[in-house]
């Protein structure tokens, strides 16, 4: 498995490996940007950050040849209707947005 955490394994919806930096950035349906040092490997690979991006999911993710940005798009929100049948059914709206991180100041609070 690409990262043993259980509770990143079942919402990853896209990567990016930078190779001259050894940094991963993976985009999750939960809405999060998370980056991993994957320098760490032989421990496992450490979660260097955190960051709520886009509220309904991230759908892509890319980190710049320097390793220091990392871009990212997704949707803004989720919401459901009640299906003719009274199901709900949930649809998530596209964000118009491009939202770009330097990955030098996350996780610096």
């Amino acid at each position: 498995a690409l990262v043993a955490d259980s509770e990143i394994s079942h919402c990853v919806t896209c990567i990016r490996p930078n190779h001259v930096t050894s940094t991963l950035a993976a985009g999750c349906s939960d809405g999060t940007l998370r980056v991993f040092d994957g320098k760490w490997r032989k421990r496992g690979n450490k979660e260097v950050a955190k960051v709520k991006s886009h509220l309904g999911g991230v759908v892509s993710v890319d980190i710049s040849e320097d390793g220091n940005l990392i871009c990212t798009t997704g949707y803004s929100a989720r919401s459901s209707f009640s299906s003719a049948g009274g199901a709900q059914v949930s649809y998530a709206f596209p964000d118009q947005h491009v939202l770009i991180y330097d990955v030098r100041y996350l996780g610096r609070g």
